[in-house]
């Protein structure tokens, strides 16, 4: 697959995709399809009986995705207006009752709202990992319906004929945890290992769907997705599924595998996500075009040649940060020698350590108290790379000694209240 972007490219592309496909599928045809950018991912759950009843379930929007698999799903679409859902409404339930479909089936788009316009992608005909948000909105089972259609029953008899269809009710969100780990080129590859603590989180509008437990032996030859999390929220609060699902995946306790959580959790604090207008091409053209290794550490700004403004976002009680320090013309801020083509990636993981002194004059943990009982140190781990691997040093946040000048110095950002925060050998 190519994306061509200029006239002259066309001809190399082609001859290259027309090859590729000649060895992996022994066929040189290829066909060329317009390139959309900037288009969400939206998809419609559809329940058909085989006799031509067919009703829909509504919405989900997963437009979160790396490497074109879903990461975060929602339900219903923040973003949809009533119009475009109702032409999707109409093109879905047109395809599955010419096809009389049976069962369950996800019929996908590809949606831009500013430009009111939907383009089909295909057709999922089974049950998909992200229906747990539908059934949390609906308050429906649609395992049981898939297995009633499948025993015979007809959707007058289930009770789910269109009319009987509720509307859905708050939102509910769904993050995917998986197994990997990062290589020194920032890819992900599946991870795999032990699971020597497996606490899954709980509590009201929490869902957990996972096959993990203390003790489990994971298997290489299958998928990496180890557990669900899912949140809903009741009424239109769609900022606090966000927030529960963020705590849930701060409560997911998961010990001898490396896993996607802090991804995820950046995820859900990044404001433009919040604001239901972050897409997946966003999270591809913010990475710097030299640094891939920065793709995993969360959204960052184009503009990477300015320390004051290169600070992503940290909030101590979120407990999650991400920032880049520098590029080629920042070598005053580096030390004389810079760090060429690839400077050091840097992530801020801020977490409440051991007990402060009782009198030691100092708000240790930020929340404008001094010396109140119980004051813990809040902690500073940094996960830095530095041309060639990943490493970690974890600081004391009030008292945090001189950085080593070989991977950086000057390291400045904001704090979410507005407060300057300061790192470095001079800082």
């Amino acid at each position: 697959m190519r994306v061509v972007s200029k006239p002259d490219d066309l001809k190399e592309s082609f001859d290259r995709a027309s090859s590729e496909a000649k060895a992996s599928f022994d066929s040189p045809d290829l066909y060329l399809e317009e390139y959309l950018r900037d288009y969400r991912h939206i998809e419609f759950q559809i329940l058909g009986d085989g006799t031509g009843a067919v009703s829909h379930l509504h919405e989900r929007e997963c437009s979160i995705q790396r490497r074109y698999q879903k990461l975060i799903e929602i339900a219903p679409s923040p973003s949809l207006n009533v119009d475009l859902k109702s032409r999707m409404i109409e093109a879905s339930l047109a395809l599955t009752q010419k096809l009389k479909y049976e069962g369950l089936a996800t019929i996908e788009f590809l949606v831009n709202i500013e430009k009111n316009d939907f383009r089909f992608i295909e057709c999922n005909p089974r049950l998909q990992v992200e229906h747990t948000v539908t059934e949390s909105v609906l308050s429906l089972d649609l395992v049981r319906a898939q297995l009633q259609i499948a025993s015979g029953k007809t959707l007058k008899q289930i009770k789910l004929e269109q009319e009987n269809v509720p509307e859905p009710q708050g939102y509910a969100i769904q993050s995917r945890v998986n197994m990997e780990t990062i290589d020194s080129q920032g890819n992900a590859n599946p991870g795999g290992g032990i699971f020597e603590n497996f606490d899954l989180p709980s509590g009201p509008g929490v869902r957990a769907d996972s096959y993990g437990y203390a003790g489990y032996q994971t298997n290489p030859l299958f998928d990496s997705l180890i557990a669900k999390i899912i949140t809903y929220a009741s009424g239109d609060n769609y900022k606090q599924a966000i927030n529960r699902n963020y705590r849930s995946l701060c409560e997911f306790k998961i010990l001898g595998v490396p896993t996607n959580l802090n991804l995820l959790k950046n995820i859900l604090v990044n404001k433009d996500f919040k604001n239901a207008e972050l897409l997946y091409q966003q999270i591809i053209s913010r990475e710097p075009d030299n640094y891939d290794a920065l793709r995993h550490l969360g959204i960052l700004k184009q503009d990477i040649g300015n320390y004051e403004d290169d600070y992503v976002g940290c909030d101590v009680n979120l407990g999650l940060g991400y920032c880049y320090n520098g590029d080629d013309n920042d070598d005053g801020l580096q030390g004389s020698a810079g760090y060429g083509t690839n400077p050091p990636a840097i992530g801020v993981d801020f977490f409440k350590g051991p007990l402060a002194d009782a009198n030691d004059g100092i708000d240790n943990d930020r929340d404008g108290e001094i010396d109140e009982v119980g004051e813990q140190i809040i902690m500073s781990k940094f996960v830095y790379y530095n041309n060639a691997a990943w490493d970690t040093d974890i600081y004391d946040w009030n008292n945090d000694p001189a950085f080593d000048v070989d991977y950086y110095n000057y390291l400045k950002g904001v704090w979410t209240n507005g407060q300057p925060m300061t790192y470095g050998g001079n800082g």
